[in-house]
């Protein structure tokens, strides 16, 4: 079984969001805290995390980036049960009944997108909204166009170089090798150049 887990390649996180995750927390994609946001949301910090922010499940901050590892049964499940928690003292879910269903389908979720992928993978996300309705460009790949709390909402990736050839000179750029376009809480893939950690 595979999740992901923040990655902090620099300081940066601290500087663009108000409460950045550390390096090494698990982490979901964390759209649903946007789902009634508006443009006057999408201010300064807050426009970041929204933007570029994974949402870690221990100090419940935002980071840039998470790459792909195992996790265990227990782990898992223990995760279900802090988001669940997270769910009822921040969101007002009635109880933990009522929570521990939605966080097992955010955790599985995320898990089902990590799972194809190989450890170390690095992966970002990419989020707009637009409070006009927006019509998707026929038959692009990398654009989605969904509903949000009743704003149009656009997800697409940065245009990211192809992939360079091993070399002993230089090393490969530093790019996501996935991206993950998320919106309407359903989220497409799109692979670009690759990056491994070691």
């Amino acid at each position: 079984m595979k999740l992901a887990r923040t990655i902090r390649l620099d300081e940066s996180d601290d500087n663009v969001f108000d409460h950045p995750a550390n390096a090494g927390e698990w982490a979901i994609s964390g759209g649903f805290e946007f789902s009634n946001w508006s443009e006057e949301n999408l201010n300064g910090k807050p426009r970041q995390a929204f933007s570029n922010g994974w949402l870690s499940l221990e100090s419940f901050g935002r980071a840039t980036f998470v790459a792909i590892t195992s996790i265990t049964e227990s782990e898992y499940e223990q995760l279900i049960q802090q988001l669940a928690a997270h769910f009822v003292d921040h969101y007002g879910a009635p109880d933990m009944d009522a929570a521990l269903p939605v966080a097992k389908e955010e955790l599985d979720h995320m898990q089902s997108m990590c799972e194809d992928h190989d450890d170390n993978t690095l992966l970002m996300v990419s989020r707009t909204l637009n409070t006009a309705v927006v019509q998707c460009p026929g038959g692009d790949p990398t654009t989605l166009c969904t509903d949000i709390g009743g704003a149009a909402a656009t997800e697409s990736s940065p245009t990211l170089p192809p992939p360079v050839p091993p070399s002993t000179s230089s090393p490969p750029p530093m790019v996501p090798s996935t991206v993950i376009i998320e919106a309407g809480g359903r989220v497409e893939i799109h692979k670009g150049g690759v990056l491994r950690l070691t």
